[in-house]
């Protein structure tokens, strides 16, 4: 048969003993089975009025406020907290820095005590090593000044004019000369050995009181190795008698020349311009200008000159006194710069146990 008069299986109908049909129960509502028409009013009203829900979004916004208030009271609370610790924070740095303060304090006190102790021991130091040398003769600007007496004990005056005296004096014998303990000179000692030398042997010529033609033919005989080799072949050239007539200055500048290389000697001239006294130490650069003034005697030929740079390497404490006095002489000048230095010297002595005894009284 064709598919559409195919006959539909009937299948045989469950026992309804199997699965029992749920009750319906009646309508409480009544709305089912009554048109809206038919409803009454106020029952209509019930179904259709909006409920009050409105009061529940009232109740939500006022917790959201309080949890708003809340959160800026701690807020507050915070800043608050915030700024005390900031305060506090602040105060202990300043009490830190304070205490670092008075630290610092007591440290530059302490340090202003060991400076002056340390000066104090400075100028007894100096004032020991100015004796030593005034002992021992070793004194350039002592020598100078005996030398200068010297010329004048022999009948010169200081400009090397001639005769200005006329004074017996003894006589320097060679025996004389050498129980002055003069150096002797070899040649190989270089710059310093031979500014050493020229220093002693002017210092023996006043203490021995050589006379300007004896000064040359001594200290000649102080030279050994190759500078009495060199003075030989000077004599041979010259004869004995006018090599032993040469002035000692004469003498000085060929030594000098021959002695002294040239590159040497433009650092001895670049350090006499450059040189200045060193804090208080006026004695030490007093000896270092003689020595160098007399390796650069051309330099400063005139002794006018030697003493006004010796002036302006002064140190400024001192320098305007020293000039105002006008000294002829470097001895002269020498002698108001150690003086006045003294005295600057001991006014800071007296200041530094003036300073301890008003620093002591406060502290007590």
């Amino acid at each position: 048969l064709p598919p559409f008069l195919m006959l539909v299986p009937i299948f045989t109908p469950l026992h309804t003993s199997s699965f029992p049909l749920p009750l319906l129960l009646p309508s409480t509502s009544g709305s089912e089975s009554l048109p809206e028409a038919d409803i009454p009013l106020w029952k209509r009203a019930r179904f259709t009025t909006p409920t009050g829900g409105y009061k529940v979004g009232e109740s939500s916004v006022a917790a959201a406020a309080r949890q708003i208030r809340l959160a800026l009271i701690i807020a507050d609370r915070r800043r608050a907290d915030d700024r005390l610790i900031g305060r506090l924070r602040r105060e202990s740095t300043l009490v830190t820095q304070i205490e670092a303060l008075q630290r610092d304090v007591s440290t530059l006190q302490r340090q202003h005590i060991d400076d002056e102790n340390r000066l104090t021991r400075h100028i007894q130091h100096e004032h020991a090593q100015r004796d030593v040398a005034l002992e021992d003769g070793d004194r350039v600007a002592v020598a100078m000044a005996e030398a200068e007496a010297s010329r004048v004990r022999n009948g010169y005056g200081s400009n090397g004019s001639g005769p200005r005296l006329a004074q017996a004096v003894c006589e320097c014998t060679y025996p004389d000369f050498l129980k002055c303990q003069p150096l002797n000179f070899k040649g190989t000692e270089g710059v310093v050995g031979l500014t050493q030398w020229f220093e002693k042997m002017e210092s023996v010529f006043n203490i021995s009181n050589c006379t300007t033609a004896c000064q040359v033919k001594y200290a000649a005989y102080t030279l050994q190795g190759v500078a009495l080799t060199w003075w030989n072949s000077h004599m041979k050239t010259v004869t004995l008698e006018v090599a032993q007539a040469l002035p000692w200055k004469t003498l000085k500048k060929m030594m000098t020349d021959k002695y002294c290389p040239m590159g040497e000697i433009k650092k001895l001239k670049t350090e006499m311009w450059e040189l200045k006294t060193k804090g208080t130490d006026v004695i030490g650069y007093s000896r270092r200008f003689q020595k160098l003034a007399l390796m650069c005697d051309r330099t400063f030929p005139k002794e006018s000159d030697r003493v006004e740079k010796y002036i302006g390497g002064l140190a400024g404490t001192i320098h305007d006194s020293v000039k105002a006095t006008r000294p002829k002489t470097m001895q002269e000048a020498i002698q108001f710069a150690t003086e006045l230095m003294d005295k600057r010297i001991r006014d800071a002595v007296e200041n530094k146990r003036k300073f301890e005894g008003t620093f002591g009284n406060n502290q007590n």
